[in-house]
């Protein structure tokens, strides 16, 4: 019996899903790992299926409505925050001639901390840290004064897999890399360097636990297997 005729198909199917996306999610579709994803500024959806476009197409108006809703309030933070988390540095940049230092450096701040994507967008983080007439906001007083205690050069730590060595986030606490050691599995490791205060483009400890040190690759030296 086909769908038409059948009287209980039809209820479970009152909000059909339409064939095509709309125009604007059709070009965001990319492969990755093999897979279709949509990577859309707006939604990130890693598993893709057809059968859901209406949903699609009906979270994209949603999210545009709430973002340029918090755009016209400027409401900076929530704003970035209405985006996917791999679309965060996009964001940034974009609002960044819109809004005071401050207030841009607050929205940097919280999007590094809530983001969890920060390595497949390293060169875009690494791009706002070092706009270095800015992003000196983001590091707060008590912050500066307590690097500024520190012996230079630093002895910096990072716990991750051995592929992602070069990344932009270290600590000054080698405790404080235990976490992002067990979180990367049973080939995590934590590895030390050393960094000259010069080269740090920011450094941040909001709940006194991370003691994070912001730095572009090239500026560890002396990298070796700390544990």
């Amino acid at each position: 019996m086909s769908d038409d005729m059948d009287p209980f198909r039809r209820i479970l199917r009152v909000d059909a899903e339409p064939e095509d996306l709309c125009d604007e999610l059709d070009a965001a579709k990319i492969q990755r790992d093999g897979k279709w994803i949509l990577n859309h500024r707006l939604i990130v959806e890693p598993d893709y299926d057809p059968e859901h476009n209406a949903r699609y197409n009906r979270e994209l108006e949603s999210c545009r409505s709430k973002a340029d809703a918090l755009k016209m309030d400027k409401q900076w933070r929530e704003y970035v925050c209405a985006h996917p988390k791999e679309h965060y540095p996009a964001i940034l940049e974009e609002i960044k001639s819109l809004t005071t230092t401050a207030v841009w450096c607050e929205a940097v701040r919280s999007a590094w901390y809530l983001s969890d994507v920060l390595w497949i967008n390293r060169d875009a983080w690494l791009r706002i840290f070092s706009d270095s007439e800015r992003i000196a906001g983001v590091t707060t007083k008590q912050e500066a004064a307590y690097l500024a205690a520190q012996v230079d050069p630093l002895t910096v730590y990072r716990g991750c897999l051995p592929m992602h060595v070069d990344g932009l986030s270290w600590s000054l606490s080698f405790s404080a890399t235990e976490h992002f050691k067990r979180e990367a599995g049973f080939t995590g490791v934590i590895y030390s360097g050393i960094v000259k205060k010069y080269d740090v483009l920011a450094y941040m400890n909001p709940n006194n636990e991370e003691f994070e040190v912001i730095v572009s690759p090239e500026h560890v030296t002396n990298k070796e297997i700390a544990l």
